[in-house]
C-alpha cells in the first residue's frame, strides 16, 4: 500500500505570526494562515524545518543531523540547512541520548521482508556505527517512502517542531525531542462543493468567521483508488461530512503564492465544551466508547467522564493520554483474527500514549486541545515513525493518517497529581515529563529496532506492551524515589495539611496502583526490571519460545491495544482522574465500500 501524498492548491496570502490578544487574532485570522511554528508555540521559543540525513563523510560524533530552517524565534532566516544536535548539558538529554545510541545492522532476511512487503525499514541506517536518535529519525524514510515536500520528491522529509531549542555558535541544540509535523503553516478551511475534476470551492476563516467568498481549491489524484486500498487517504465529498460544519485546521505549504494542504485536522474534534457527560464511567470504558462503530461512520464525539468535580480543564492543563484505534470492514479491509468455529472476529488495532494540552486557537481564540502522540510504532508500509507526533501528522495526514479510514480514540487523563510540578530538594519534579521522556526512548529505540533496523510485533514486543513498559519503567523510578527520598517522604506524610504532599501522595497511589494492576509476576519481564536499573542503553535479549510466553502472562493484560486501553484508563479513573475522550469515526472524505469497526471482538 504505497501512498502518494494528496494535496489542496488555493490562493491566499502570505502567512503572519500568531498573536495572543484577541484583536491580534483577528489581525492574524485576516491573511487567513499562521505559521506551524506559531500555532504550536506558545513559549514563542519553538523552531519548524526539517530534518536532513548527513551523508557518512558527514557524521559528527554528537550524532547531530542537517536541520533545514523553516522558521525561528525573532523571524532568524537561514540560508542553508544548519546543524542541529542535543543539548549536552542538559541531563534529560544525555540519557535520551545513551539510552539509544547504537550500531545499525539490518539483516538480509529484513531486507527481502521489506522488499517484498514494502514494510519500511531504515536502509541508510544500515552499517553505521552508534546511530543517535536524530540521526534514527532524519534516516527513517527511505526511496521507496519518499513524499512530495513543497512539490519535491524526498525521502527527508521528516519535518519538526522544536519547543525547546537554542543556538550555540553554529550549532542549533535541542532541549526536547523533535516533535513531528506537516508543513510550514496553518490555515482554517471549511469545503463548499466540487466544481470541477478534483477541485473543491472552500471558505477560509478571516476576521472572526468563515468568509462569504468562495476560493478554489484543487487535491492531488490519489496514487490509488481509495475504494481498492481502503487505507489510502481520501477528501472526496469531504463536504458533506457533518466535521465540515466547523471547519479544518490545514497544513500545508505556500508554492508560487498558492497553498498545498498536506494533512487536516477536525476542528469539532479538538474544541472544548462540547463535550457529552457519561455518569457510568467504567461502563462507557468497557464496552460504549466503540459501541455501534459501524452506524458512527463519518461522525466524530467528545465524551467526559468523572465521578465528580470540574468536567473540562482550564487553558494550559497537561495531561497524559491514551489512543487506540480499530480496524477496517468490508472491501479490501482489514483481515481480523477469526475465532475457531465461530464467526467472531478480533481486530488487533493499535494503542500508544500522549500529551495533551488546552492551548488557545489562534484562529478563533477560543480554547482548543492540542494532542502529540509518543508513538511505539513498529516497522509498517505507511513510513509512520516511532516517536513525539503531532495528531494532524499521525492521524490527519494526507499522505499517511489513519483518520480517513479508522475508528480513533484518544483519552486524555486530567489528573492534578500528575500534571503538577513539585519544588523538592531545591529542583523540579514533572511526573508527566518522566513518562514522556521513558516514551521518547523507547520510540527511539524502536526507530533503530533496538539494532536490528526492524522493530516487529510478537507476543514478546508491542505497541501496547513496549508502551507500558516505558510507564511502568518511570513510575518504578518515582516509587523507588518515594522510599529513598526523606524530603518526599516528609511530604506524602504531610498529605492532610499541604496541599503538594496531598497531591504527591495521590501521584503515589497511582504509580502503586498501576504496578499492582497492570503486571502480574513482573519478575518475569526481566528486561523491564533492566531497562528501569540501568544506567545507559538496555536493549532486548534474545529469549527461548518458553521465557517468550512466560513474559507474555506476566505482562498479559498488555497482549492487545483493546485490553491495555481499557486497564490504563481504569486504574486513572478510579483514583478520580477526568477523561476526556476525543473519538472520531473513519472521518473526511466519503468511503462508501468501508466502515469502522471497534478495536477488539466484533
Amino acid at each position: 500500500m504505497r501512498l502518494l501524498c494528496a494535496t489542496i492548491i488555493l490562493a491566499t496570502s502570505g502567512c503572519k505570526f500568531l498573536a495572543t490578544k484577541q484583536s491580534e487574532v483577528e489581525s492574524v485570522s485576516r491573511s487567513g494562515s499562521v505559521s506551524t511554528r506559531d500555532f504550536f508555540d506558545g513559549s514563542r521559543s519553538g523552531w519548524t524545518g526539517r530534518l536532513i540525513m548527513p551523508k557518512p563523510n558527514e557524521r559528527k560524533p554528537d550524532g547531530g543531523v542537517w536541520f533545514e530552517v523553516y522558521d525561528a524565534p525573532g523571524g532568524k532566516t537561514f540560508s542553508k540547512p544548519i546543524w542541529l544536535s542535543w543539548n549536552p548539558s542538559n541531563p534529560q538529554m544525555k540519557d535520551y541520548y545513551d539510552r539509544t545510541v547504537i550500531d545499525v545492522t539490518i539483516s538480509a532476511a529484513d531486507f527481502e521482508h521489506s522488499r517484498t512487503s514494502t514494510d519500511m525499514v531504515p536502509e541508510r541506517l544500515h552499517g553505521l556505527k552508534r546511530v543517535s536518535f536524530l540521526e534514527s529519525l532524519a534516516g527513517a524514510r527511505t526511496k521507496e517512502h519518499a513524499e512530495i515536500i513543497r512539490g519535491k520528491l524526498t525521502a527527508d522529509s521528516m519535518e519538526v517542531f522544536l519547543p525547546k531549542a537554542h543556538l550555540a555558535g553554529d550549532t542549533l541544540l535541542t532541549d526536547s525531542e523533535p516533535v513531528q509535523i506537516v508543513g510550514k503553516s496553518v490555515m482554517l478551511l471549511k469545503f463548499v462543493k466540487k466544481s470541477g475534476n478534483l477541485t473543491y470551492e472552500a471558505k477560509k476563516w478571516v476576521g472572526g468567521s468563515f468568509s462569504s467568498e468562495s476560493i478554489h481549491v484543487k487535491y492531488q489524484k490519489p496514487a490509488k483508488d481509495p475504494n481498492v486500498d481502503p487505507g489510502q487517504p481520501t477528501i472526496e465529498g469531504i463536504e458533506k461530512n457533518d466535521a465540515n460544519a466547523d471547519g479544518w485546521y490545514a497544513y500545508g505549504d505556500f508554492i508560487d503564492g498558492k497553498f498545498e494542504v498536506r494533512a487536516l485536522e477536525p476542528r469539532a474534534a479538538m474544541m472544548l465544551g462540547r463535550a457529552r457527560f457519561v455518569p457510568d464511567g467504567n461502563r462507557y470504558i468497557d464496552s460504549e466508547n466503540f459501541d455501534n462503530t459501524r452506524k458512527q461512520k463519518g461522525r466524530i464525539s467528545v465524551v467526559a467522564l468523572r465521578k465528580s468535580g470540574e468536567t473540562q480543564p482550564p487553558r494550559g492543563t497537561r495531561g497524559l493520554f491514551v489512543h487506540v484505534f480499530g480496524g477496517i470492514d468490508g472491501l479490501n479491509g482489514d483481515k481480523p483474527i477469526t475465532i475457531p468455529l465461530t464467526n467472531v472476529k478480533y481486530y488487533t488495532g493499535h494503542f500508544s500514549f500522549g500529551v495533551a494540552e488546552v492551548q488557545t486557537d489562534p484562529f478563533t481564540g477560543q480554547p482548543r486541545l492540542d494532542l502529540e502522540y509518543r508513538q511505539v510504532y513498529a516497522n509498517n508500509v505507511q513510513a509512520i515513525t516511532s516517536g513525539a507526533n503531532k495528531w494532524h501528522s499521525f492521524s490527519g495526514s494526507l499522505q499517511r493518517g489513519w483518520m480517513y479510514s479508522r475508528p480513533i480514540s484518544d483519552a486524555v487523563i486530567w489528573h492534578p497529581a500528575l500534571s503538577r510540578k513539585y519544588k523538592i530538594n531545591g529542583g523540579i519534579f514533572d511526573p508527566l515529563e518522566g513518562i514522556l521522556q521513558e516514551l521518547s526512548i523507547m520510540g527511539g529505540r524502536f526507530r533503530s529496532g533496538d539494532g536490528a533496523g526492524s522493530a516487529k510485533v510478537t507476543e514478546y514486543t508491542s505497541c501496547a506492551q513496549d508502551s507500558n513498559q516505558a510507564v511502568f519503567i518511570s513510575l518504578s523510578k518515582f516509587l523507588d524515589w518515594t522510599k529513598e527520598s526523606e524530603e518526599v517522604k516528609a511530604l506524602i506524610a504531610q498529605r492532610e495539611s499541604r496541599a503538594e504532599g496531598q497531591l504527591l501522595s495521590e501521584l503515589k497511589d497511582i504509580a502503586e496502583e498501576y504496578k499492582r494492576r497492570v503486571i502480574s509476576f513482573a519478575g518475569l519481564r526481566t528486561e523491564w526490571l533492566k531497562a528501569r536499573d540501568a544506567e545507559l542503553a538496555v536493549h532486548r535479549m534474545p529469549a527461548n519460545q518458553f521465557g517468550v510466553y512466560l513474559a507474555a502472562i506476566a505482562s498479559r493484560k498488555f497482549l492487545t491495544p483493546d485490553w491495555a486501553n481499557k486497564e490504563v484508563l481504569k486504574i486513572f479513573y478510579d483514583q478520580g482522574a477526568l477523561l476526556w475522550f476525543v473519538r472520531t469515526n473513519q472521518v473526511g472524505g466519503l468511503k462508501p465500500n468501508i466502515f469502522p469497526t471497534a478495536v477488539g471482538f466484533d
